[in-house]
């Protein structure tokens, strides 16, 4: 790979279905296109791309075809394939070289294409759907992968790997180029989305790492998720995310917490999902992971300014002037991608005012997340805390059949008492038989304070909210029995199930 690389281009690289795929009891196989994977499961488990190549009297002519390709293509010919090509083939004859191009035709097309469309040596790692997150840690050090279909393994080498820090530093520039971002060893930490929504953290150099240059990227769905997607993937009960509909619905503050890549992300968008399709909605995001099927959603990000001045900060805004800004927008619901500091307070105050509230935020348990909350610099005062009507706890944890999946482990609602606020326990994961309890909506209603509070706001009777209960729940398992989980199918029975009710109410 040359060290030299140019072209800044912004097109969506798609993720590929996977096809031919073998599994066996020691390797799982796939294509991808025209590129193959092979992953070994043998301990330490191995990713292995195979893509096309080219002959060495043909590696020297790619190379010259691709920079003249840089510095010739215009932004609309870079979209178009066959445009690529037809230069390419054009500059392969002017170089005497167009035998050679036309024998390996096939070969040019993919790499070229993999090299301007795509993000390089790493392409395959972002295009195929099961992998969900990569890692680079340095120069002559596999590339790591998180893949989905793995059972029992967290991080996996592939045979990727750069050759030096000139290399990777080339590497980290030309893809943080595509949107427009130039790590340096003035600002040798950048974070950014790109085009397909992978978030991405680069350490450019070794300003401040020991190994040498890094990445680390968070793939995002091309399709977001939605309520019953979470279901089939056995996150949470159909009456798990019922009890919580009801909370979304009714403007609930909610927090969604748990470790990095627990799902805490996942979960809150398939959530959203679930709010009145009347509403208005704000998200408030550092980078933007969260979309929304509803026509009156707002979403607003921060931003960081990398000029060198003094006066540099005055150009960023952060999480708190966004949420500031927010309660004037008079939205039914104020969402924030993650809590860290202190903008908490602008999410309590959102609470406060009765628009309904949700965020994730790093805890492990209930009581970790509200001493958090307790504690400076967040410093939310107990009355406050009172507003939280419930906690859910992601977990990344191993299935009975040995593979990793991310569940809902616990939910709890928080309660006043005479001492202060606590946690009650609500709902609670399985581990020997991935299933959780309990599964009968009538303790649901017997055990759940909030749902008995709801009742009485709504002017329910008992049936009446068990029959609110069991009618979404019922609603989500046929969703789910049928196969629907796509973000516009789905939206759009949840859209149905909105205007259906508003018809019964004013019948």
């Amino acid at each position: 790979m040359s060290t030299q690389r140019a072209g800044v281009t912004r097109i969506k690289r798609k993720t590929v279905k996977p096809t031919n795929v073998k599994i066996t009891d020691t390797y799982m196989e796939y294509q991808l296109g025209q590129a193959r994977v092979k992953i070994t499961f043998e301990p330490p488990p191995k990713y292995y791309v195979i893509e096309p190549t080219l002959s060495e009297d043909s590696k020297k002519l790619f190379q010259q075809i691709l920079e003249e390709l840089y510095l010739s293509l215009t932004y609309e010919e870079a979209q178009d394939p066959e445009k690529i090509m037809s230069h390419a083939e054009r500059i392969a004859a002017v170089l005497k070289g167009l035998s050679i191009f036309r024998k390996e035709k096939d070969a040019f097309r993919y790499l070229l294409l993999r090299e301007i469309q795509g993000y390089g040596v790493l392409d395959v790692l972002f295009r195929d759907p099961y992998v969900e997150e990569i890692s680079i840690e340095g120069p002559n050090i596999p590339v790591a992968i998180i893949h989905k279909e793995v059972p029992g393994a967290r991080w996996i080498d592939t045979n990727i790997t750069f050759r030096d820090d000139d290399e990777l530093n080339a590497y980290l520039t030309w893809i943080s180029q595509k949107v427009g971002v130039v790590p340096s060893t003035a600002f040798p930490i950048v974070e950014y989305a790109l085009p397909e929504g992978h978030r991405v953290i680069v350490f450019y150099g070794r300003e401040v790492t020991g190994r040498g240059p890094g990445m680390t990227v968070r793939k995002f769905p091309e399709e977001p998720f939605t309520a019953p997607k979470l279901l089939s993937y056995g996150t949470m009960s159909p009456l798990m995310m019922a009890y919580l509909w009801l909370f979304v619905e009714n403007k609930a503050f909610m927090f969604i917490i748990g470790e990095m890549a627990s799902g805490k992300t996942t979960t809150l968008q398939s959530l959203l999902t679930l709010v009145p399709v009347d509403a208005k909605i704000v998200t408030i995001e550092d980078t933007p992971e969260l979309r929304l099927p509803h026509t009156h959603w707002q979403p607003l990000y921060t931003r960081t300014s990398f000029a060198v001045s003094e006066q540099s900060t005055k150009t960023e805004i952060g999480l708190m002037q966004l949420l500031k800004a927010s309660l004037r927008t008079r939205a039914d619901y104020v969402i924030v991608g993650e809590a860290r500091g202190a903008e908490v307070q602008y999410l309590v105050q959102a609470a406060a005012m009765g628009q309904g509230s949700m965020s994730t935020f790093h805890a492990g348990s209930a009581q970790e997340a509200l001493v958090r909350l307790r504690s400076p610099p967040l410093n939310v005062q107990e009355s406050f805390l009172a507003l939280i009507w419930a906690i859910v706890l992601m977990r990344r944890v191993l299935s009975p059949q040995g593979r990793w999946v991310r569940r809902a482990v616990r939910i709890w609602e928080i309660v006043a008492s005479e001492t202060g606020v606590e946690p009650m326990e609500m709902f609670q994961w399985d581990p020997a038989t991935d299933t959780f309890m309990p599964d009968d909506p009538e303790e649901v209603i017997r055990r759940s304070f909030r749902l008995k509070m709801l009742a009485e706001i709504r002017g329910w009777s008992e049936d009446d909210l068990y029959w609110e209960l069991k009618t979404r729940m019922d609603f989500l398992q046929r969703l789910l029995e049928e196969g629907i989980v796509s973000f516009e199918v789905a939206s759009r029975r949840i859209i149905d199930f909105y205007m259906r009710r508003a018809k019964e109410k004013r019948s």
